[in-house]
């Protein structure tokens, strides 16, 4: 789709989209040809002859010479997609993506669980399943790690006993 909308469409994905996002090898490399193409700003249309510059410039030549490669470029050139229709194409993408990544977090807590021995404390036994779901959604909304709500409030509430309030309240006047 990008292929035949251009710049227009490439900007509406970029933000949901990376390389990571296709499970096809020959998909993750256009992807990046695709970004350092439009990298630059330019408004032309990413077609074939372009596509084959990246790849050289990004040292992709094995990848592309694969004898799967000319088919999938074809189906890719080929397949028609509305405007319109890229971005939730892409959101679906995004999604699988995630789900990808879950899966794989679930098998790793799976094996955590089926170490453990009984004599945790039921703390860290929820904690094993629970911790690495919350880690990765902190990820996907970048934040920054979790914090308890009343953290740095310390120097606040000492300003506040240290400087007592003021009684009137406004601009100060000379006739006050």
């Amino acid at each position: 789709p990008i292929f035949t909308h251009g710049r227009d469409a490439f900007i509406d994905v970029e933000d949901l989209l990376d390389a990571s996002c296709f499970r096809y090898p020959l998909n993750k490399l256009i992807w990046e040809c695709l970004r350092d193409f439009y990298s630059d700003g330019t408004d032309r249309v990413f077609d074939l002859p372009n596509l084959t510059t990246r790849v050289r410039k990004l040292k992709f030549e094995k990848s592309f010479n694969a004898t799967d490669a000319k088919p999938h470029l074809r189906a890719i050139l080929n397949f028609s997609v509305q405007l319109e229709d890229v971005r939730p194409n892409a959101e679906k993408l995004r999604k699988l993506r995630i789900a990808s990544d879950l899966d794989g977090i679930h098998q790793q807590v799976r094996k955590k669980v089926r170490g453990l021995t009984g004599d945790e404390p039921l703390e860290e036994i929820i904690s094993t399943s629970e911790a690495p779901i919350l880690d990765y959604v902190q990820k996907l909304s970048g934040g920054n790690g979790t914090h308890q709500i009343a953290e740095g409030i310390d120097p606040w509430v000492d300003d506040i006993v240290e400087n007592e309030p003021i009684e009137n309240i406004g601009i100060p006047s000379p006739w006050a």
